[in-house]
C-alpha cells in the first residue's frame, strides 16, 4: 500500500495519507501499543524517503504530551 485516502464521513473532507501514515492508521485498532506500531513501521521501512523522522521513543513522548 503506497497511500490511503481517509474520508471523515460528514464534513466532505478527505485526507490522503502517505505510506507511513497509512500503516499507522491501519495498525491503530485499539489493541496495539505504541511499541507494536513502531514494530510495524520498522518491518515496512526500506525506502530512505520513508524513514521515520522521529524515533519511537520521541513519538511516544509526543503522543503522551
Amino acid at each position: 500500500m503506497d497511500e490511503l485516502v481517509v474520508d471523515d464521513g460528514g464534513n466532505d473532507v478527505a485526507c490522503r495519507l502517505n505510506r507511513t501514515a497509512a500503516l499507522v492508521w491501519n495498525g491503530s485498532d485499539g489493541t496495539r501499543t505504541l511499541a507494536d506500531l513502531a514494530a510495524v513501521l520498522a518491518d515496512h521501512r526500506g525506502d530512505p524517503e520513508e524513514q521515520p523522522a522521529w524515533t519511537s521513543d520521541r513519538f511516544a513522548d509526543a503522543v503522551r504530551a
